[in-house]
């Protein structure tokens, strides 16, 4: 054999290995790609169990003095387990005990979108303390400006005659008293309100609303931009509907989030 045809053997068995270890890097790197693929859906699909407990008796049993009871309000990943309160008339609103949460007095029985507010004292700078026991009120509410808390708790229990269960689809910041306390009885203004909060919000929910769906906001006062820009941090949540499964969906930061150049956890 002369040395011309060696090195064609030689050069010809050379291509086949490369092609051969080419051929297995593609399939070792598309079968990679299916497997993270495959683990990604199924964390999106995944059932989960909510801590929640039933209120209704709780609700029933609680004694609300000369306030009116609406419901009762818990919320995934916090301690936030209290009695949400109405007031009777608007000579009453210097006396509000803090330790509850209250309705809106724009609401009207019936109408879509009752607010739920209540006080943040402590709990205002851009860096909010986490969940503990020794935060009151409404001062967990802004553990949802972390972005490893917000993805991870999506849940809220409101209790009224049942304990239904909602699902959150934004979070955002308003200027203080930008965003109305007043509940809808007009689909055209539910769908609108639901564009206005996923276009404010500071996460992207991957979840349907419309304005068909029941919903829910709950809200609190910080001072996050500083002490001289006092806003609002709201969250929405429209109820699980018949037949869905309670279970994790996905959630991103949007440009919103971004805007608020601060060193807060994005993984």
């Amino acid at each position: 054999m002369n040395i011309n045809k060696k090195k064609n053997i030689i050069l010809i068995v050379s291509l086949l290995i490369a092609l051969f270890l080419a051929l297995l890097l593609l399939i070792n790197t598309n079968s990679k790609k299916k497997n993270i693929k495959h683990n990604e859906e199924k964390f999106v699909s995944q059932k989960i169990d909510l801590p929640f407990q039933s209120r209704v008796d709780k609700l029933n049993e609680f004694d609300s003095g000369k306030y009116l009871k609406f419901g009762w309000l818990q919320i995934q990943g916090t301690h936030m387990d209290l009695p949400i309160l109405s007031y009777i008339s608007s000579e009453d609103e210097d006396e509000i005990e803090y330790s509850y949460g209250w309705m809106s007095s724009g609401y009207i029985t019936g109408e879509n979108r009752p607010v739920i507010m209540g006080h943040n004292i402590l709990n205002v700078s851009n860096e909010p303390m986490p969940p503990n026991d020794t935060l009151q009120n409404f001062e967990e509410l802004m553990a949802f400006t972390y972005y490893g808390f917000a993805k991870e708790n999506l849940y809220v229990q409101f209790t009224t005659d049942n304990d239904d269960v909602y699902l959150i689809y934004a979070a955002g910041f308003y200027d203080y008293n930008s965003n109305d306390s007043k509940s809808f009885n007009d689909k055209k203004q539910v769908a609108n309100y639901i564009k206005q909060a996923k276009k404010n919000s500071i996460y992207d929910y991957d979840i349907a609303v419309d304005e068909n769906d029941t919903l829910l906001t709950i809200k609190t006062c910080t001072r996050y931009f500083g002490a001289d820009e006092k806003q609002e941090f709201i969250i929405d949540a429209r109820k699980l509907r018949d037949k869905e499964e309670i279970k994790t969906y996905q959630v991103k930061t949007t440009d919103n989030f971004e805007k608020l150049n601060l060193n807060h956890e994005k993984s």
